[in-house]
């Protein structure tokens, strides 16, 4: 089987953490497709320190670095966090109708920004 392009980035829910998509991955591994998950920080014990949405967008958008295209998927919460960091600043991301009606991938400055992949987005209930 030739190797897909691309990879299946996986972010579990709400208090939840990376392990419930072990199965999934098992399925992706056996079909030649490359997965990454990530573990929120708002589902894990920060010291004192509470994380929220923009720390799980944050850790979504680094397991995005790296990869050569990929698919976000999201279990329950994780839907908002991956919508996030699709539209954060990354350049993965080219959803459309940035900040000040600005399109698509375009900077400040009205210049096409550079985007190393396409994100596709799905969830998972």
């Amino acid at each position: 089987m030739t190797e897909p392009n691309g990879t299946a980035v996986l972010v579990h829910g709400g208090f939840l953490g990376p392990w419930i998509w072990a199965d999934t991955v098992s399925l992706l591994d056996a079909r030649g497709v490359r997965s990454v998950t990530v573990d929120l920080p708002s589902c894990r014990d920060g010291g004192g320190r509470l994380a929220g949405l923009h720390d799980d967008a944050e850790a979504v958008r680094g397991a995005l670095d790296g990869c050569d295209g990929a698919v976000l998927c999201g279990h329950s919460y994780a839907g908002a966090a991956i919508s996030e960091a699709a539209a954060g600043p990354h350049p993965a991301a080219d959803l459309g109708g940035g900040p000040r009606g600005r399109g698509p991938g375009l900077r400040p400055d009205g210049a096409r920004a550079p985007r190393r992949h396409r994100v596709r987005l799905c969830a998972r209930a």
